[in-house]
């Protein structure tokens, strides 16, 4: 019986060919198990995200109010407490303009709010600013002047400049300046200043007891309003307390229903 030859070249190339097919089926099985991982850390990455900018806060003060009335005209016809909500109300619309600003009030009606709690709402609000705003009275003074902490630190004295550069703009009877400590000259503050965790002033918006300054009050009071927001509102920008835009929002064109 005669033997078969064994043909090495043939077995050779089969074994290569096999080898080959084994390596590339290795190769898309490996490929696969890779993509499929990285799919998963894909899903699985934690997504990052942008934490909003904390809000600028003002807290607006309407000094009085109540049966606390403050100071008069001569023939006790008007009230400095509601002088002072008016120009607080009107003030808080025009920072409702800007972006990213929260404003706190301590009064919005004519109700009786003790000292300690006007300075309870703005420093457990977290405030970035605190005014109080006032009427003037004497025998004998007019115009505005804003009080600050004695020695008090440099954004009182800002705030309080840049308010009355802001009445300044729509016009006084005078500028008296902005003065520090207490109108008594006791070596006190003023209590709402002396009490707050955050820059702050006392403005007295001119002298009921003068009425050329009650008519200036009446007839610019929202071009006050208007003014004395920009200044809080650029005063948090130089303190670098807002990081808002420094120009009110535009306000929305109003229309009206009509035939054509």
């Amino acid at each position: 019986m005669a033997r078969r030859r064994v043909r090495w070249d043939r077995l050779i190339i089969t074994g290569l060919i096999l080898f080959a097919l084994i390596f590339m089926l290795y190769s898309c099985l490996n490929k696969g198990s890779s993509d499929s991982d990285n799919t998963q850390n894909t899903t699985a990455a934690p997504t990052q995200t942008t934490q909003p900018a904390k809000n600028f806060t003002v807290t607006l003060d309407a000094g009085h109010g109540g049966s606390d009335a403050g100071c008069h005209n001569a023939d006790k016809t008007r009230l400095e407490k509601d002088d002072n909500l008016k120009i607080t109300l009107a003030i808080q619309q025009e920072l409702q303009k800007f972006p990213n600003v929260t404003v706190l009030m301590t009064r919005t009606d004519d109700s009786f709010v003790s000292l300690e709690k006007r300075c309870e709402i703005a420093n457990e609000g977290k405030s970035d600013l605190f005014i109080s705003f006032h009427r003037n009275s004497a025998t004998e003074g007019n115009g505005v002047e804003i009080w600050i902490n004695e020695n008090s630190e440099t954004g009182d004295a800002l705030l309080a400049s840049n308010i009355l550069a802001a009445l300044d703009r729509v016009g006084v009877t005078k500028n008296r300046g902005a003065k520090e400590g207490y109108r008594d000259n006791d070596g006190k503050n003023y209590y709402v200043n002396r009490n707050t965790d955050m820059p702050s002033c006392l403005a007295e918006l001119g002298f009921l007891s003068y009425e050329e300054d009650n008519v200036y009050f009446d007839n610019n009071q929202a071009a006050y309003a208007k003014e004395i927001a920009q200044a809080i509102i650029d005063t948090g920008k130089q303190l670098n307390l807002y990081k808002g835009s420094s120009a009110p929002a535009p306000s929305e064109p109003t229309t009206t229903e009509g035939t054509t």
